[in-house]
């Protein structure tokens, strides 16, 4: 057996080792994905609490006598549909954690492996081409979500303290308005202090929420597509490369290809 074929085999080893590992590796309690798994689930707690405080501040506003409250009830009410917004994306991205490592290991490794075997044992160069494109693309895929969790959760350790003192606020806030007598003396410049201060934490919560669990993710998205095609545009600019096309165009016009 000849040095090309031992590295052929190997390589398919290997492929097939990574699809049969796949379950173990993917797995939801492995060190990594659960490190990433609870950091979800500390974040999904925190967008609840966040739900749950801006549904009971709203009804709690409610029972103020007169339409004074009746502006800030509504648009707390309308930032638990950011929330839910919210909460949807991080449910999303603990489902693709693993679906994205399963799609990684399970497919693009075997498929990379047989690739590159096929090139070893026949030079034929656009195998080469085909697993160069493949392996940034499920390095990409299988980075993204870790990447995108660890991101989010540096900008939440930062405003951690903010966003406790919102719900902490916000549940003092309603037991007050509960146990009001609604006073008219006292009442109103009560109120004014009062109203300003919850609508202008839960929206800087709400903007923290949505940062984190939308827009960052789509960020580290992008970037990956830009480090994709700026990976390609040097591969089909380098010399190498020209010269590999200029000898597979030769090789198709001679049907040796």
């Amino acid at each position: 057996m000849n040095k090309k074929s031992i590295i052929s085999y190997v390589i398919l080893v290997i492929a097939f080792l990574s699809l049969a590992l796949t379950p173990y590796i993917a797995s939801p309690t492995n060190f990594i994905n659960k490190s990433n798994i609870e950091k979800l689930e500390e974040k999904k707690e925190t967008v609840m609490k966040l739900t749950a405080a801006t549904t009971s501040a709203s009804a709690a506003i409610t029972l103020i006598p007169g339409d004074a409250g009746t502006p800030i009830a509504e648009k707390l009410a309308d930032l638990s549909g950011y929330f839910l917004i919210a909460l949807s994306a991080i449910v999303l991205e603990k489902y693709l954690l693993v679906l994205t490592q399963y799609s990684f290991f399970g497919l693009m490794v075997p498929i990379l492996g047989i690739t590159l075997a096929l090139y070893i044992l026949n030079k034929k160069h656009y195998f080469s081409f085909f697993a160069r494109k493949i392996l940034p693309l499920g390095l990409a895929l299988v980075l993204l979500v870790p990447l995108s969790v660890n991101v989010s959760n540096l900008i939440e350790k930062t405003f951690e303290s903010s966003i406790e003192t919102t719900i902490q606020q916000s549940e003092q806030t309603t037991t007050q308005i509960k146990e009001n007598k609604f006073n008219k003396d006292t009442l109103s410049s009560w109120w004014d202090k009062v109203s300003g201060t919850i609508m202008n934490d839960f929206i800087e919560s709400v903007a923290i929420m949505i940062v984190t669990s939308c827009i960052i993710p789509v960020l580290v998205l992008v970037f990956f597509v830009w480090i994709f095609r700026m990976s390609m545009s040097l591969l089909l600019t380098s010399p190498r490369f020209k010269e590999i096309s200029l000898k597979n165009s030769k090789l198709i016009g001679n049907g040796e290809l």
